[in-house]
Order: C-alpha cells, then structure tokens, then sequence
C-alpha cells in the first residue's frame, strides 16, 4: 500500500518582504541551485511517497536562503502544522550532503538557528513517517512553516 504525503500550501512567513525562501530539488549546501518553492503567500506541494503497510519513513532535502544581497537575522525558524504534523520532523543538513548520512541526523518537531542564512543554501532534511497502520491516502493537512527575519547583507 502507499500513500502519497503531501504538504500542501507550505507558508513562508517571513518577515521582511520575502527574501527567505525555500528552495526544493536537491539543493547543494552553500550553492545557489535547486528550484524556488515558496515566498510570503505563495505555496508548493512536496510530494512524499511512503509504504503505508509498514513502520517506514521518507527523507526529503530542502534548503533555506535569502534573495541576493540580503541576509537573515536573529532566529529563523521552520516548523510544521496540520491534522498529521506529528509525523513530521526536521533536522539540519548540514553535516548530512546526501540521504544516506541524513539517516542518522537528529530530528525533531521543529527547528531554530541563528546562523546567518545568506543567498547560499543552508540545507534541511524533512522526515515523513509511518507506523504502518494508516490506509493509503493523500495527505494535504501539514504545512511547512518558515519564519525568519532578512536585512540587507552587513546591516545587522
């Protein structure tokens, strides 16, 4: 059985215009690629396919960064809501490239940093769950929130 997880409308709410975005597609730490998800009122769906039939997980790399020339400040955070966001985690990627190493990253519910996010990925890893007793289905409940403050790069 399987079931498509997917995080509809992922609200990016940052404060300051929207510089903060999230980037999906196998983004590179510190690179410039991957494909822009969302911005303030915009929304993209991210797509995770688990085995309902069993204890099991999805992995999926996001990346954090700002518009060019712009940086964040203080605490950003990224965190999820919704009928299912129990299932959810999240964990830092940067010590984890690549979803093999990211299998023993720590998650949790939610994340903060205060390292300064600039026009270069900062990656997270988002974990989807199972335990293996759910019927398949289509999950739009969970939104991924990102919260975070950007000021012009060195007006901090």
């Amino acid at each position: 059985m399987t079931s498509t997880l997917q995080s509809a409308s992922e609200e990016v709410q940052a404060m300051a215009e929207g510089q903060l975005k999230m980037v999906v597609s196998n983004p590179t730490q510190n690179g410039t690629d991957g494909t822009l998800a969302s911005q303030v009122l915009q929304s993209y769906p991210v797509n995770l396919i688990i085995n309902t039939g069993e204890s099991n997980h999805t992995l999926y790399k996001i990346a954090l960064r700002c518009d060019e020339g712009w940086q964040t400040v203080g605490t950003w955070e990224v965190s999820f809501v919704g009928t299912t966001s129990a299932r959810w985690s999240i964990a830092d990627g940067v010590s984890y490239p690549n979803e093999a190493l990211a299998e023993y990253a720590e998650y949790a519910p939610s994340i903060a940093g205060n390292a300064v996010i600039g026009s270069r990925n900062h990656v997270l890893w988002l974990k989807a769950e199972t335990d293996g007793t759910e019927p398949a289905q289509v999950d739009t409940s969970v939104q991924v929130r990102v919260y975070g403050r950007c000021v012009p790069a060195g007006g901090a």
